[in-house]
């Protein structure tokens, strides 16, 4: 053990020697007095290097030699600039002293803190826990410069320093490469990409012509179609080159549909108000001077024409108690149906088939029921008798006119044989 320290060690000090070997490496006041920090050129000589590269930076070197009046000479490398700053804080020079101020003033901080530690282990501690952290400039800075520190201490902390440096050579190595890898695939993915965008704009270019394309051979075939649709028989055909806009054309068509649903709307509304007039005239009662009331409404005076079953088609359901109480003296039995709403007009047939009369308010009946019961009325040889209105009023004196055979209804005789 003792000899494998001296190889490793200077052996040019006995003294310093003997004190790297004692137990506590941390020297007392005793021996050397109060204690002080060392200068920047009192520092062992082997440890400027790493002091000058790990302490300070560039911007903090041309600080220094623009205070010392002084500049590197021009095309000067940062070997260079390194190499001469540290052979200048070998020695008592004006840059190692504005060098020692900045270092001073830069980690004070970390330099109070290692002032106040007293024992290899806690420096050791603090050491250590710098370099996790990534902070060990400053207490690099104060250990080497403290006049505390055995020379163990420093071989420690300066070999530390001195296999990080190889450690950051090598992760800048790979760094490096990695750095080299990534920017060649960053130059094959971009002209990739000028490859892709290039195809991708051609396709564009061929899809919008293939678009504009076709979009003209529309507007020659609407063209075509529109003029062969207006064409008169016997004129001459009209060239495509001489055909609408394609605007024109879609406003054209446009108008055409939008007539041909009101042409349709107009005839459908013409058929209703024709059914409307067929029935009302069928149903108009010449005037007349009026009857008295006796004749219309008297049991006795219409006892002697009395019916069997009556259907009333249509009107309003809250009418019904009041037309059935107006018929009690006209026939035996008055059925209702509403027409459709409630009711399934499959059941008109059978309604019909068994009633003498049907009578169906125009005002208050849909057109497919009235219809429906005048054409079985026909078929089935029944009386039918439109109303003009589904009041119970009327109802009364178009019944009471019925009795007296009065011509205010439609009857039908039955079917020739045949026909």
């Amino acid at each position: 053990m003792h000899d494998r320290t001296r190889r490793i060690l200077p052996l040019d000090q006995d003294l310093e020697l003997e004190k790297a070997l004692a137990p506590d490496d941390v020297r007392s006041a005793s021996e050397g007095g109060l204690p002080r920090r060392l200068m920047l050129w009192e520092v062992r000589s082997n440890m400027h290097c790493s002091i000058v590269g790990t302490c300070l930076d560039r911007a903090e070197l041309s600080a220094v030699m623009r205070r010392a009046r002084l500049r590197p000479v021009e095309g000067s490398s940062e070997y260079e600039v390194h190499a001469w700053f540290v052979c200048q804080c070998t020695e008592s020079s004006r840059v190692a002293k504005f060098a020692h101020k900045l270092l001073d003033r830069k980690y004070a901080a970390a330099i109070r803190r290692h002032m106040q530690l007293t024992t290899r282990e806690d420096i050791l501690k603090n050491w250590d826990e710098a370099r996790r952290n990534g902070l060990i400039a400053g207490v690099y800075w104060a250990i080497a410069s403290d006049a505390r520190t055995g020379e163990s201490l420093r071989q420690r902390v300066f070999g530390d320093v001195h296999m990080m440096s190889h450690f950051m050579t090598g992760r800048n190595r790979q760094d490096a490469r990695a750095v080299h890898l990534a920017e060649e695939r960053i130059a094959c993915l971009d002209d990739r990409l000028v490859r892709v965008r290039m195809r991708h704009e051609q396709a564009i270019g061929e899809r919008d012509a293939r678009i504009g394309d076709l979009e003209r051979e529309v507007l020659t075939l609407r063209a075509f179609v529109v003029n062969n649709s207006l064409k008169q028989p016997g004129a001459p055909v009209r060239t495509l080159g001489k055909c609408r806009t394609a605007r024109s054309i879609k406003n054209q068509s446009r108008r055409t549909a939008a007539a041909r649903a009101m042409l349709k709307d107009a005839q459908a509304e013409i058929e209703r108000l024709q059914r409307q007039v067929e029935l009302l005239s069928e149903a108009a009662v010449p005037d007349k001077p009026q009857q008295p009331p006796s004749d219309d409404h008297d049991p006795v005076a219409c006892a002697s024409r009395r019916f069997g079953n009556w259907l009333y088609v249509g009107g309003r359901s809250t009418t019904y108690p009041y037309l059935r109480r107006g018929a009690e003296a006209f026939c035996e039995q008055l059925d209702f149906h509403d027409g459709g709403l409630e009711q399934s007009l499959l059941t008109l047939d059978d309604l019909v088939a068994q009633a003498e009369v049907v009578f169906c308010p125009v005002d208050c009946v849909s057109h497919g029921a009235c219809l429906k019961a005048k054409k079985l009325c026909r078929q089935m040889a029944k009386t039918f008798v439109p109303l003009r209105s589904a009041s119970s009023s009327h109802f009364r004196r178009i019944a009471g006119q019925l009795v007296r055979s009065e011509p205010n209804v439609i009857r039908h005789s039955p079917p020739r044989e045949g026909s």
